[in-house]
Parts: structure tokens; sequence; C-alpha cells
């Protein structure tokens, strides 16, 4: 499957979780290419047509959701769930874990700012800046 360029319904129902019905629906005004006998939608129309249907105030909830779902891993931001690990920490831990972690994202930013102060001076000595 390339979620880049084309996807089939069968594509939609294994991948999203899209029910036959709900694949109809949305595929329903979506000119289709045909590839060995099998249609295939652009992935801009998909996108469109369920941004259509999420507008539509009678399409339930649980429909939403699977539809928002979609949209989101069809626009790179995945299926990633935030889980709370820090939670059975005792308040003790989770202070020193996120101290630590602070000062490593503290570090790594110095980091990139020393790159950044290098590459402006690079410029600099080319006369671009």
């Amino acid at each position: 499957m390339n979620i880049d360029n084309v996807l089939t319904q069968q594509d939609l129902i294994d991948t999203f979780g899209w029910s036959r019905y709900l694949t109809r629906t949305i595929c329903q005004n979506i000119n289709a290419a045909r590839h060995n006998g099998i249609k295939q939608y652009p992935v801009s129309e998909i996108r469109e047509s369920v941004a259509v249907n999420l507008e539509n105030p009678r399409t339930r909830k649980t429909t939403k959701n699977i539809l928002v779902n979609t949209l989101e891993r069809l626009e790179g931001r995945s299926n990633v769930i935030e889980v709370n690990f820090l939670g059975k920490l005792s308040r003790k831990e989770r202070i020193s874990f996120l101290m630590a972690q602070r000062e490593q994202i503290k570090a790594e930013g110095r980091e990139l700012l020393g790159e950044v102060d290098a590459l402006l001076e690079d410029v600099e000595q080319m006369g671009l800046g």
C-alpha cells in the first residue's frame, strides 16, 4: 500500500478499521482509477471527502473519531498514543526524572545553538550576512 498516492477500499478497511458502509460513503463521489481491475482512490481526494463528512452534523461521534484518526495518520501524525509512564513513580522519582530530562534537553539546545552560531559565522565569512 502506498499511502502517498492511492488507496483501495480494502486498504481503508484493513488499515484504518473502516466499515464497508463508511468506505462506500467516503468513496462514492471520488473518481477512482482502475489498476488491474481494482479501484484506486487518490489520497488527496480521500482527505477532502473525509473532511466533508466530518463537517456533517449527522455524522456519529464514533465515526468522527475513526475519520479524525484516519486524517491524522494520512497526514503523518501516525497512531502514537500518549501514555503517562511517570504515573506509577513516586512524586520524588517523577521530579528527579523530569529534572534529568530537562537538563538533557537544555544540553541538546546549547549544542544546537552552537551549531547555528558556527553556521552564522560561516555565512558572515562568505560575505552573505
